[in-house]
């Protein structure tokens, strides 16, 4: 795992999905193009209430990190992942617009955003 993807996987996520609370939880899946060479272009990410991980997928490979909060926010969800690496944060929003942010774990400021659909 390359420094980038390490420092990817450390950062605030924030997505949630319409269906939490409902009967049968559904994966919600996006796909985001990036603006900072964190991953390759286009990239998946993929939510899963059932397991409580967010799930980023490119060129193959597939990086899992757990959910530890999901909340509603402006007709969508936040949903906050913590990396592996000094626990970061990534940060992935379903409103629109849809978009997961990277922030490093000791300030939590956002080094990089990148759009999905």
């Amino acid at each position: 795992m390359t420094t980038a993807h390490i420092a990817a996987a450390s950062i605030a996520v924030a997505a949630a999905f319409g269906f939490m609370g409902s009967a049968q939880a559904k994966t919600l899946t996006l796909l985001c193009r990036h603006g900072d060479n964190l991953y390759a272009r286009p990239y998946s990410v993929d939510y899963s209430p059932t397991t409580a991980t967010l799930a980023i997928t490119d060129n193959g490979r597939t990086d899992a990190y757990p959910v530890e909060d999901v909340t509603r926010d402006n007709g969508g969800y936040v949903i906050q992942a913590y990396g592996k690496l000094l626990n970061a944060h990534i940060t992935l929003i379903t409103s629109s617009p849809q978009q997961i942010l990277y922030s490093g774990a000791f300030t939590n400021d956002v080094f990089a955003i990148d759009y999905c659909r």
